[in-house]
């Protein structure tokens, strides 16, 4: 049988009373700011003078994860997050290679409340 999923792309549609799912903004960089202004990767094309730019809005393919180490039974079990983003541009621009994706973890991160850093 077909799924509400099936459906819902045929329609363009979501399915009814889906949660809405709120921006995450207590990311943070080590610094304490808000994670955004990211690198973006360009590319110029002299045939067609053409500059392409990739823009980034924030984390990409995020992970979540169990947090173990050091953790008795008793204590409150704690979740990280992993995920894939170009670095925000620093005091130095994106470096000497330009933007490169890289790979970040944000522990004990609050998932009921995004916008708690």
């Amino acid at each position: 049988p077909r799924g509400v999923w099936a459906r819902a792309a045929e329609r363009g549609t979501l399915p009814k009373g889906l949660p809405r799912l709120a921006r995450w903004s207590g990311l943070q960089t080590q610094r304490g700011s808000a994670w955004r202004n990211l690198c973006m990767r360009q590319h110029y094309i002299k045939e067609n003078r053409t500059l392409r730019r990739f823009i980034v809005t924030g984390p990409e393919d995020p992970k979540v994860f169990d947090i173990h180490a050091g953790s008795s039974s008793g204590s409150k079990p704690k979740l990280g997050l992993a995920f894939d983003s170009y670095p925000t541009i620093g005091r130095n621009g994106c470096g000497t290679k330009g933007a490169v994706v890289r790979m970040f973890l944000a522990m004990d991160a609050n998932f009921r409340d995004p916008s708690d850093p």
